[in-house]
C-alpha cells in the first residue's frame, strides 16, 4: 500500500488495485472547512484545523484497507464529522445500500441512510465500471452514523483544484446518521452539538474486488468485523442431542400452533392464517399434516389429525389441477390472491407449496404402509398442469387463472413449480419431468446474474428477499438432485464465461450475491429483547426482518455445500449460523420484527396514511410462516444431506 499527499486537503491510496483519495474536511457552524495543513508519515495522516484535527492510521488486512480516523475538535457548536472516500468515475455506475435500495443511476444530490437500516454497518457498495467498493463501518460510542454516496461538490474547491471532466464520486461514513433514522433518501444528515471539547473515532472498511464478487466480498469482511466468521471448536454437545433439542423445541411450537391456530368444525378442518383469523391456509395445513408424521409418527390421534387437515387442503384443489391456498370459514369458500376480488387468481407459489407437501406426505405415509395415493395424484395433476399432451412445458407466472395455462401475471415466484417437479421426477424418474426441470433451470440462468442485480417475486416490483431465498433454494435442490439440471458443469449464467461453481445453472457466488445483502448483520440494541443480528430484511418496500432465519440458514449452509473456494464456503457457513441464531432467538412462526423505526407520517395518498400508522414492533404468529421454518430448521439440526419436507 502506498499513501501520497495528492493536493492540499486531500492523500492518495493504492491498495492491490484499489485507487482512492481520502478527503479532509470538518464541517463547523454551517459549512465545510478546509484543512490549514495535512502531514503524511507512513500510514499516519495528519489534517489540521483552526479548531479540530483529524488523525488517521492507514492500514490493510486480508480483506482491505481500513481507516482508522479520530477527530478532536476544540469549539463549542454544531460539528458533522466525515471520512469521505473519492472514487473516480471511470465506467458504468451501480450504488447498493444493503437491504435498502439499488439503483443504475445517481441522482445528482446522492443517496444517503442511516446505518441502522442498512442490512450492514453503515454500509454502501459502489460499482464502477468492473470494479465494485464497499465500504462500512462499526459504530462505536454515543454518536450513530450514516452512510451516503454522491458526486462530490466544487462549489467549495478553489478553482486551482477543481476536477477536470467528471466530477468524482463520494462515499462516505457520517456522524451523526440522518436527523431521523427512517429519512433514507438524501441531505438529512444532522449535526453533534459539541461542547466545546468532542472526541470520537470510526475504522471505515473500504474493499474492493471485481463487480462480479464485491458485494460477496464485503459480506465477507462484514461477517468477519462483527465476529461471524470463526467456526471455532465444537463444544457443544454431540449432532444427536443438539437435533433432539431442536425437535423437542420444533415440537413445543407446533402444540402451541395447534392451540392458538386449529380450526375444526364440521367438514372443515385447518390452520388459521394468524389467531382468531377467519382465514385457513391450505399450505399450512398441508404443512402441519406432514410435521405431524415427522414429530409424531407413532402417535394415531396425530396422525388422524394430519390427515383430517391435508384431507380439507385436498379440497381446495381447481379440477385444473391447480390450489387455492385461502378458504374463509365465514363464508364457506375458497378464495383467489387478495386485491382481485373481480375474478378468482391462484398464486403459483403458495399452491406449489401445497402440492409439494401432499407429495412428500405421499412419501412418509408410503414408507409406513399407509394408504397415501390420492395425496400424490393430487401432487403430479398439480405438476402436469404446466406440460401438455405433447410434454411440452409452460414456464409458470406468478398468477394464473384456474384453468388457464398462460400466466395472469409473470413473476419469479412461480418458480417455486420447482420443488414438486423435482420431487415427481425423483419418485418417478420419467423424462418428461427431466425436460421440465432442465427448461425452467434453463430460465433461471438467463436472469441477469453477475451484474448489479437483484430478483423481485413479481414481475414490475421492487427486490425482495424471497425472490432471493426462493432462486438459493432451487439450486440447491437442483444440486442434490443429481438431475441433468443439477449436475450441468458446462455454459455460464446468463453466457457468460469464467469464473463458475459448476454445480447448477447458476453460479453460486452469483446467487450468494443476491442472497447476502439482506441478511442484518448489522450490531444495535436489541428489540423487544430479541438481538436482530442474522434476520432478513423483508424487502425495499417493507422495511423489518421476516422470521426467515431457519430458511435462509438453509439456503446459504447449502450453497456453502456447492461453493468450491474455501473463502466463499466460509463466508456463506457463517453467514447461516448468523441466521439459525436468529430464527432460534425469534419465537417460531413471528411473521415480522420491526427493527427500524417505520416511514413518519407524511401529507398524500390514502394508502401512505394507512402504512405510517404505528405498528407492534413484532408480528403475530403466522402458520405459513411456522411450519416452512420447522421444517428447514430440523433440515439444519440434521446436517448436510436433509431435505426439507416443508420447503
Amino acid at each position: 500500500m502506498t499513501i501520497t499527499q495528492r493536493d492540499a486537503r486531500s492523500v492518495r491510496v493504492e491498495h492491490e488495485g484499489l485507487v482512492f483519495s481520502l478527503a479532509y474536511r470538518f464541517w463547523w457552524e454551517g459549512r465545510d472547512r478546509p484543512p490549514e495543513s495535512i502531514t503524511v508519515e507512513g500510514a499516519r495522516v495528519t489534517a489540521f484545523f483552526l479548531s479540530a484535527a483529524i488523525r488517521d492510521v492507514i492500514t490493510t488486512d486480508s480483506h482491505g484497507v481500513l481507516v482508522r480516523r479520530e477527530w478532536s475538535v476544540h469549539s463549542p457548536g454544531p460539528v458533522r464529522l466525515t471520512v469521505d472516500v473519492h472514487l473516480e468515475p471511470a465506467g458504468k455506475l451501480s450504488y447498493l445500500l444493503p437491504g435498502v435500495a439499488l439503483g443504475n443511476e445517481l441522482p445528482a444530490e446522492g443517496v444517503s441512510v442511516h446505518g441502522a437500516r442498512t442490512a450492514w454497518p453503515s454500509a454502501a457498495c459502489l460499482g464502477i465500471g468492473g470494479r465494485g467498493t464497499v465500504g462500512f463501518a462499526l459504530d462505536e460510542g454515543p454518536y450513530t452514523a450514516g452512510v451516503g454516496i454522491s458526486p462530490v461538490g466544487q462549489d467549495d474547491v478553489p478553482p486551482a483544484e477543481r476536477e477536470e471532466g467528471p466530477v468524482p464520486l463520494s462515499l462516505a461514513l457520517t456522524l451523526p446518521g440522518t436527523a431521523k433514522s427512517e429519512d433514507a433518501s438524501v441531505g438529512a444528515f444532522g449535526s453533534i452539538e459539541s461542547p466545546g471539547t468532542l472526541d470520537a473515532a470510526r475504522t471505515f472498511r473500504i474493499v474492493s474486488a471485481p463487480m462480479r464478487r464485491a458485494w460477496l466480498r464485503g459480506a465477507s469482511a462484514v461477517l468477519a468485523a462483527i465476529g461471524g466468521g470463526s467456526g471455532g471448536t465444537k463444544k457443544e454437545p454431540s449432532a444427536r442431542v443438539t437435533e433432539k433439542t431442536v425437535r423437542e423445541a420444533v415440537s413445543r411450537a407446533v402444540e402451541r400452533c395447534l392451540g392458538t391456530h386449529l380450526f375444526e368444525k364440521g367438514g372443515v378442518a385447518g390452520l388459521r392464517v394468524e389467531p382468531a383469523s377467519p382465514l385457513l391456509s391450505a399450505s399450512a395445513g398441508a404443512g402441519m399434516a406432514v410435521l405431524l408424521r415427522e414429530l409424531f409418527p407413532s402417535d394415531p390421534v396425530r396422525t388422524e389429525l394430519a390427515l383430517r387437515l391435508v384431507d380439507f387442503s385436498l379440497k381446495g384443489q381447481h379440477p385444473s389441477g391447480l390450489f387455492f391456498e385461502t378458504y374463509h370459514t365465514g363464508r364457506g369458500e375458497w378464495q383467489g390472491v387478495p386485491g382481485r376480488p373481480d375474478r378468482p387468481v391462484i398464486g403459483i407459489a403458495a399452491s406449489a407449496r401445497i402440492a409439494d407437501r401432499l407429495l412428500a406426505l405421499a412419501g412418509v405415509l408410503s414408507d409406513a404402509g399407509l394408504p397415501h395415493a390420492k395425496y400424490r395424484l393430487a401432487g403430479v395433476r398439480f405438476v402436469e398442469f404446466f406440460l401438455d399432451d405433447q410434454g411440452r412445458f409452460q414456464l409458470p407466472g406468478a398468477l394464473h387463472l384456474p384453468g388457464v395455462r398462460a400466466p395472469f401475471e409473470p413473476g419469479l415466484a412461480g418458480f417455486e413449480l420447482c420443488f414438486p417437479l423435482a420431487r415427481t421426477f425423483a419418485h418417478t424418474g420419467r423424462d418428461r419431468y427431466r425436460k421440465a426441470l432442465d427448461t425452467l433451470a434453463h430460465s433461471l440462468a438467463e436472469l441477469p446474474w453477475g451484474t448489479p442485480w437483484l430478483p423481485a417475486s413479481r414481475e414490475g416490483r421492487d427486490p425482495d428477499s424471497a425472490a432471493a431465498l426462493l432462486c438459493g433454494r432451487i439450486l440447491v435442490a437442483l444440486g442434490r438432485l443429481g438431475s441433468a439440471s443439477g449436475r450441468r458443469s458446462g455454459g455460464t449464467s446468463r453466457g457468460r464465461s469464467g469464473a463458475r461453481a459448476g454445480r447448477g445453472p447458476v453460479d453460486i457466488g452469483d446467487a450468494a450475491s443476491a442472497v447476502l445483502p439482506w441478511v442484518y448483520a448489522n450490531p444495535r440494541p436489541p428489540v423487544e429483547g430479541i438481538t436482530a443480528t442474522g434476520g432478513v430484511i423483508d424487502s425495499f418496500h417493507r422495511q423489518r426482518l421476516v422470521g426467515a432465519g431457519a430458511e435462509a440458514g438453509f439456503v446459504l449452509s447449502g450453497l456453502a455445500s456447492l461453493a468450491s473456494e474455501p473463502w466463499m464456503r466460509r463466508t456463506l457457513e457463517g453467514f447461516s449460523r448468523l441466521c439459525v441464531d436468529f430464527a432460534d432467538r425469534l419465537p417460531m412462526g413471528t411473521a415480522y420484527l420491526v427493527h427500524v423505526q417505520p416511514p413518519a407520517a407524511s401529507s398524500g395518498t390514502r394508502a401512505r396514511d394507512r402504512r405510517s400508522r404505528p405498528s407492534p414492533a413484532s408480528g403475530p404468529v403466522d402458520a405459513r410462516r411456522l411450519v416452512a421454518e420447522a421444517g428447514y430448521r430440523l433440515a439444519v439440526a440434521a446436517g448436510a444431506g436433509r431435505k426439507p419436507d416443508l420447503a
